[in-house]
């Protein structure tokens, strides 16, 4: 691939935050100042190998990435349902259910899955453990032709190895239900996923909904006339989508630090569109379901028009590519 005389540069580049965008900071190596700073919000960041051999070539030889380590078999297993992926990306990049992936804790204890990691990549606790892989890895900068091979040295010197516990989870066969199972549950969130941005990156939906309301009413995810012929099959899936557009403005209020007052038996809250408004809310307990009323708009709802706008913006912002 590489010239016997060609010289090989390693850069840190593509840092990413916690919400999915990329940061400008850059490190090289070898690093000549051990006492540098990383920023406490990031989240990944890629080594990338150039090739001054070449004109413009080079690739992103691995990635590190600072969170913990689960599984879609792993979530199945132990039923955790506190779960979301930072883009639908990630999640159509799994292949297997067994696939290693990383997430971190967010402020309102959501795990949030934001990498696969093949092989090669590197992952980590925390900016601390990020640091002394970078500094290993600027150790190992000596020969500059074989910087590759050294790195993935350096790497092995690294406490980022599996625990016994998961390396029996990764060598114990599954019994065959289990990995049914996984890979139902796989689909679902992948299929959660694009309906996600199918609703929140246009009008398509909020648009239906009103012309829906102004047919039937006010509905209930629950209602047993859903069922009947009367219902359009297309209308009746796009119904049962009313819990991904709840998800869709909570996430937008916690992401602007919007604050609402649940009730006592349900969590409320109220989107505007033009001249409609509505009210989507999940009742809890027993056979908990969601429900949707048409009100009386007013200026201090959220509108979902910023919605689309913001939702477009970090869309926009995550396929930012940077070199």
């Amino acid at each position: 691939m590489f010239g016997f005389n060609d010289k090989v540069t390693l850069t840190g580049i593509n840092t990413i935050n916690q919400n999915g965008e990329i940061i400008d900071y850059i490190i090289s190596f070898p690093i000549t100042d051990y006492d540098f700073d990383i920023p406490e919000e990031t989240i990944q960041i890629s080594i990338f190998e150039g090739h001054l051999g070449r004109e413009n070539y080079g690739y992103t030889a691995f990635k590190i990435c600072v969170g913990e380590i689960t599984s879609i078999e792993e979530i199945c297993e132990k039923q955790n349902n506190n779960i979301k992926f930072l883009n639908k990306d990630i999640a159509k990049s799994i292949k297997n259910v067994d696939d290693k992936l990383c997430y971190y804790e967010d402020k309102d204890g959501k795990y949030i899955i934001f990498a696969r990691i093949d092989d090669g990549d590197v992952y980590v606790k925390d900016i601390r453990e990020l640091k002394k892989v970078l500094i290993t890895i600027s150790n190992n900068f000596e020969n500059i032709q074989s910087a590759v091979t050294n790195i993935r040295k350096a790497k092995e010197q690294i406490d980022y190895s599996l625990t016994d516990e998961d390396q029996k989870i990764t060598e114990k066969r599954r019994e065959m239900c289990k990995k049914e199972r996984s890979k139902s549950i796989l689909e679902e969130i992948i299929n959660h996923s694009n309906a996600i941005d199918e609703i929140s990156m246009n009008y398509y939906y909020i648009n239906w909904l009103k012309t829906f309301t102004d047919m039937y009413g006010d509905f209930c995810t629950n209602d047993e006339w859903l069922q009947d012929e009367r219902v359009d099959e297309k209308d009746r899936n796009n119904a049962k989508k009313l819990d991904i557009l709840y998800d869709i403005i909570d996430e937008y209020a916690s992401e602007k630090r919007l604050v609402f007052t649940p009730n006592d038996n349900a969590n409320e809250l109220s989107v505007r569109y033009i001249n409609s408004a509505f009210k989507i809310g999940f009742m809890v307990g027993q056979g908990g379901f969601f429900y949707c009323q048409r009100i009386t708009p007013d200026e201090q709802m959220i509108d979902f028009v910023d919605i689309v706008k913001y939702t477009q913006k970090k869309q926009t912002k995550t396929r930012k590519k940077t070199i």
